[in-house]
């Protein structure tokens, strides 16, 4: 699994890991996905929402990405299943969420944090970073 989770005082720890960046993004995504449990509309047609940041470094922009995700689930009462990268550098990206609309969500996070987030790539080319999550 290329995520996994600890406990952290009112908070939830992810490690996240991708063979690319755009690996590491999509994961995370669906890692944070997977705490919320959206429960899917059954007749409810597919979603997309279109994403543009930028931030000042990549693990700046991973925070940023999450965050927004994590604003348009709520906003839209949407989960989001799939995500496709028009454009993905360290500082700026573009992507499309695929997603569903939710009933309700079996668990609230309020906010992605920068605390302990580093993204780094180890020597066989690999992405990694923690993301805690405020819950």
């Amino acid at each position: 699994m290329p995520y996994a989770f600890s406990e952290h005082t009112a908070d939830l720890r992810m490690h996240v890991t991708g063979q690319t960046l755009h690996e590491l993004f999509r994961d995370a995504l669906f890692g944070m996905t997977s705490v919320v449990r959206p429960d899917r509309l059954p007749t409810a047609p597919a979603t997309e929402r279109t994403v543009s940041l930028t931030a000042s470094d990549i693990t700046g922009l991973l925070i940023e990405f999450l965050n927004e995700a994590l604003t348009l689930m709520h906003v839209h009462r949407e989960g989001y299943t799939g995500v496709t990268f028009a454009s993905l550098t360290d500082h700026q990206l573009r992507a499309t969420l695929q997603g569903f609309p939710a009933s309700v969500f079996a668990e609230g996070i309020k906010a992605v944090t920068y605390h302990e987030a580093q993204v780094v790539r180890d020597r066989g080319g690999s992405w990694s970073t923690t993301v805690i999550f405020d819950l």
